[in-house]
């Protein structure tokens, strides 16, 4: 909850901008369903209790896929094309923990959209030079 508090006041100064009511996208890839429907609950419960802003977020998110191309290509086709603000990604689910949220971080930068992780903590997303957004 505390992540989506801080993806909605990253886009909360997309709202001050101007004074018509903004809709802001935020994508998540999760490792479960069960997630994605945690995911969309919190978003609608914070569009309850800041409806008042003008903006209104909308919930769009994807599990993780069991290889980096299809993870990369559910990225383009599911989120960026919903036209995203900013993506948070969780750690894969027990059997697919090798996998990383590299190719989610690529993909995202490549179009400069931020990604906020939840539990990674490798080092190479401290590289800015390879890995801009995360």
């Amino acid at each position: 909850m505390r992540l989506l508090l801080l993806a909605l006041l990253f886009s909360s100064s997309f709202a001050r901008a101007g004074c018509d009511p903004k809709i802001v996208n935020i994508g998540a890839v999760l490792s479960t369903k069960k997630h994605e429907q945690i995911f969309r609950e919190a978003v609608n419960q914070a569009n309850k209790r800041h409806g008042t802003w003008k903006l209104q977020l909308n919930a769009t998110s994807v599990t993780h896929k069991p290889n980096a191309i299809q993870m990369a290509l559910s990225v383009c086709e599911d989120l960026i094309s919903s036209q995203v603000y900013a993506i948070l990604v969780s750690h894969p689910p027990a059997p697919n923990d090798h996998l990383t949220p590299t190719p989610v971080s690529y993909t995202a930068g490549f179009y400069r959209i931020p990604v906020i992780g939840l539990t990674t903590r490798m080092s190479i997303y401290s590289d800015k030079v390879t890995d801009a957004c995360f």
